[in-house]
């Protein structure tokens, strides 16, 4: 028990040598922090620091501070604490959860700041506060659940180069801050494996090679990447998404996983989503630009006017979706399914092709669409109406469509006994049947100029 400010040091009279383990458990009444744990020596070093106090609301306490100093042998580091959450009493439908705040962590080589060759090559963090990593021999970097930041740097003056590739391996990490690569390593190796992984940011600023592989989705909230010319390749099956704009001269290559990119104007270098349902947010190329969906079912976001269809440097792209447009009009023509996301005002598809159809995701002002030919007696458009709330679609306009099924989701089943109501007002002209199916409720208004309609309303309650 390493109860109420109590501290443990190990190797502070004489460093340690061998393998070295120290595991500390803390107090059990709310506010209670644990003592702090220095580590001085070992070959490996591994320190357990764990929460005593039960699950429930209002006991929460907190881990002391975890410093470990190498010796020239120490080689390998682990630092495992409790997760950081806030207390919660078990229920008949959630799981408790003990409240803790994991400690900060510094682990320094031996050597770091000197002439002298690092030894420290393997740190591995689960749950950690603020988390400092200093040695120019570190090649690998493991990482698993709640984190704050971790920097890795490199203070050392030594002739011996530091390492230049790191390996950072993630199993379900979540950081609310920035994992950082030192400078130096210009080839960055992440592989998100078993469980999905959130970073807040991820800084890499010397690397030119970021390579995503792995079986588990990651995502990067900010990639702060500085080094010209980029080259980032994914070859994670179960999908990456950067969710800042990639820098005009970065190299992506796309994975099997549905990977999730967006595009800065007057980008320079080739974009190939590869294989999977893949989402890009389109901007204008430049010079030497290109964007390929790949395989799968990919869909293309875009916002202002936009001729995407006819540009030669834009290919494989089966979904369109307009967001954040003000009276924007896109031409959709060999696109298979239309969409349209948040902060739209006005939004006018032209030259649609017969068979595709719109699905309303977000709350909408108008929604324009014309079919590239209306010659055709027989033309049938889906309408989709999918939110996890209720969803006013606004108008929707339907040109040269004889038959219109509207499909009124909700995606939330969990709710039960809830049942939302999405609101349509449908003008189409042409229209002979009116289709409505779903599993939640319609408000539907209908505008006509002409009197051959037949409703068939299939199921609406």
């Amino acid at each position: 028990k390493n109860n109420i400010a109590d501290t443990i040091a190990v190797g502070a009279t004489t460093t340690a040598a061998g393998k070295v383990s120290v595991t500390s458990t803390g107090g059990t009444a709310n506010g209670d922090t644990q003592g702090n744990i220095a580590v001085t020596g070992g070959t490996e070093i591994t320190v357990n620091q764990y929460a005593g106090n039960a699950a429930a609301i209002g006991n929460n306490t907190i881990g002391g501070t975890v410093t470990v100093t190498g010796n020239a042998s120490t080689t390998t580091v682990t630092v495992n604490q409790t997760a950081t959450g806030t207390g919660l009493t078990a229920t008949a439908t959630a799981a408790g959860v003990v409240g803790y705040t994991a400690g900060t962590v510094t682990i320094a080589d031996v050597n770091a700041g000197t002439a002298n060759a690092n030894t420290i090559s393997t740190v591995t963090l689960k749950n950690a506060g603020a988390a400092t990593v200093d040695s120019n021999a570190l090649s690998t970097l493991n990482l698993e659940g709640t984190l704050v930041t971790v920097n890795t740097t490199n203070s050392s003056i030594a002739t011996t180069p530091a390492v230049t590739t790191l390996a950072l391996n993630l199993k379900g990490a979540t950081s609310t801050g920035a994992v950082t690569a030192d400078a130096e390593v210009t080839t960055l190796n992440v592989k998100s494996s078993t469980t999905d992984s959130t970073l807040n940011t991820l800084v890499a600023n010397g690397a030119t090679a970021i390579n995503i592989s792995g079986d588990a989705a990651l995502t990067v909230t900010t990639l702060t990447a500085g080094a010209a010319n980029k080259v980032i390749t994914v070859t994670n099956t179960a999908g990456v998404t950067i969710g800042n704009a990639l820098a005009t001269d970065v190299t992506f290559t796309g994975g099997a996983g549905a990977d999730s990119v967006i595009l800065s104007a007057s980008y320079t270098k080739a974009i190939n989503m590869g294989a999977g349902d893949d989402t890009v947010v389109y901007a204008a190329a430049g010079a030497g630009g290109s964007l390929n969906g790949g395989d799968g079912n990919d869909t293309l976001v875009v916002s202002a006017d936009s001729a995407i269809a006819g540009l030669p440097e834009v290919s494989g792209f089966e979904i369109l979706r307009a967001k954040g447009g003000t009276s924007a009009t896109h031409n959709a023509h060999t696109f298979k399914a239309l969409e349209v996301g948040t902060n739209n005002t006005a939004t006018t598809f032209t030259n649609v092709a017969a068979g595709v159809g719109l699905t309303v995701l977000t709350t909408q002002a108008a929604t324009t669409v014309n079919l590239l030919d209306t010659t055709g007696t027989a033309d049938v458009f889906n309408l989709t109406l999918k939110s996890a709330g209720n969803l006013a679609a606004g108008s929707v306009t339907l040109n040269g469509v004889e038959t219109v099924n509207i499909n009124s989701v909700d995606t939330d089943v969990t709710a039960a006994g809830v049942v939302n109501v999405n609101t349509l007002t449908l003008a189409a002209a042409s229209a002979k049947s009116i289709v409505v199916t779903g599993n939640t409720d319609l408000a539907l208004t209908i505008t006509l100029l002409t009197n051959n309609l037949k409703s068939q309303l299939a199921y609406c309650t």
